[in-house]
């Protein structure tokens, strides 16, 4: 059985959220010290983002609403980046053949070969195309093919 791991919540802490915020920012005295200490955490994590001490309440503060807003600012790029893929991506091949960059006969979409396995494979991996051939030529043999 594996160790479960659970939040560490500091005794007399007070949780510190905003509004749909996907994170929680747990605040307490270190009164040894005489500072505040922070401990904040992302969605269900149970792994504490950072955790830290401030001797002036000013730089808890200002600590705490970075970490709000870094997490909003988030949130909005994720759902820009999904917007964007769900009005280009997740269509059928023949819709974006505008979007498919060019390839070789024995090349897959993804640009790997897709040869099986034969007597001749090796022959037809190795194979210099027209194109290339020609641009190799031209530009190191001075010879045209």
């Amino acid at each position: 059985m594996r160790f479960q791991h659970t939040r560490h919540i500091p005794p007399n802490a007070v949780p510190v959220t905003e509004d749909e915020s996907l994170g929680v920012c747990y605040v307490y005295p270190i009164i040894a010290r005489n500072s505040w200490g922070v401990i904040a955490y992302v969605g269900k994590s149970n792994k504490a983002r950072f955790h830290y001490s401030y001797r002036r309440e000013s730089d808890m503060d200002k600590r705490i609403a970075d970490f709000f807003a870094g997490l909003r600012a988030h949130r909005e790029y994720v759902a820009k980046s999904r917007q964007e893929t769900s009005a280009v991506g997740r269509q059928c091949p023949a819709c974006l053949s505008e979007h498919i960059k060019p390839r070789w006969a024995n090349q897959t979409d993804s640009g790997q070969n897709r040869l099986g396995p034969s007597p001749t494979r090796a022959m037809d991996r190795a194979r210099t195309y027209p194109g290339p051939a020609a641009a190799m030529a031209k530009q190191w043999g001075g010879l045209s093919v």
